[in-house]
């Protein structure tokens, strides 16, 4: 039993090793509709429609042969459910042709083609709001994926909602031996600033207020007790065999005053001070 058990700990060592190893950065960026910059820090004034967009990098030292599968969910903090609205954007598709979106095509969702993994009208992506220590949040993921990242189930089907991260929204390309020429979209073997996923959100209400785009660690898929990311190894790899562990770098959306409101608060302190004086 001893040997049993230096051998288990042994092979989960080696599990985490390759994982640091072989990992993923999923960074935001943001932007402002009609402007071209993105950025991980913007300033908007209400009443602004902003885009914000999932980047992949993979970070490891084994070869990589284009995004087999990650699957995540997008948050949005501080979110106003009166004001503030998520865009529609593609959320079924039962083909890597008919599940995503042309970047900068105008539409918003999963971007082609890392829309390999079909979404039917049952477990169709929406947007869900949590409230977690007071704080809202806008939260992407499937239809079913009612609970806050983390809860639910820890086994079983109902795991998907939402312990195992199963629930997110999954992206990645179709293996490369499977892909029809003139039916599926064109095989990418890009692992540097791999765009996967593009929403947009209008921001009403008050200012003096920050968003943070996000997917926590805990609604990232989990694989072998690992929130990991899959890439192809090679032409002949069907499955992604090459996993490591996800980290996230988030972008601030901060919701500053109008300049008419700015200039007011200007002469505000005009008048305060000549009282003063």
């Amino acid at each position: 039993m001893k040997n049993v058990i230096v051998s288990l700990v042994a092979l989960a060592g080696i599990a985490a090793v390759a994982a640091a190893q072989n990992g993923t950065t999923l960074r935001w960026e943001a932007r402002q509709l009609g402007t071209e910059a993105w950025s991980n820090n913007i300033n908007v004034l209400p009443g602004s429609t902003v885009e914000f967009r999932a980047l992949l990098n993979y970070t490891g030292s084994a070869a990589a042969f284009g995004l087999s599968t990650a699957v995540f969910q997008p948050t949005v903090s501080n979110w106003n459910t009166a004001t503030d609205t998520l865009l529609p954007f593609r959320n079924v598709g039962t083909s890597p042709a008919t599940g995503g979106v042309l970047a900068d095509s105008g539409n918003y969702g999963r971007i082609l083609p890392f829309a390999a993994a079909g979404i039917s009208t049952t477990n169709a992506l929406r947007g869900h709001t949590n409230n977690v220590l007071g704080v809202n949040y806008l939260r992407v993921a499937q239809n079913n994926t009612t609970n806050w990242v983390g809860l639910g189930a820890t086994s079983g089907i109902g795991a998907a909602n939402n312990f195992n991260g199963a629930g997110g929204i999954a992206v990645g390309n179709k293996p490369f031996g499977s892909v029809v020429a003139g039916v599926d979209p064109v095989f990418s073997q890009a692992t540097q600033n791999v765009e996967v996923l593009r929403l947009a959100i209008t921001i009403g209400g008050a200012a003096d207020r920050s968003l943070i785009v996000d997917a926590p660690l805990l609604g990232n898929r989990l694989s072998n007790n690992v929130r990991s990311v899959s890439w192809f190894s090679s032409a002949g790899d069907n499955i992604g065999g090459v996993t490591g562990a996800i980290s996230v770098e988030t972008a601030l959306i901060n919701v500053v005053p109008t300049p008419g409101a700015l200039a007011l608060l200007g002469l505000g302190g005009l008048v305060i001070g000549r009282r003063r004086r």
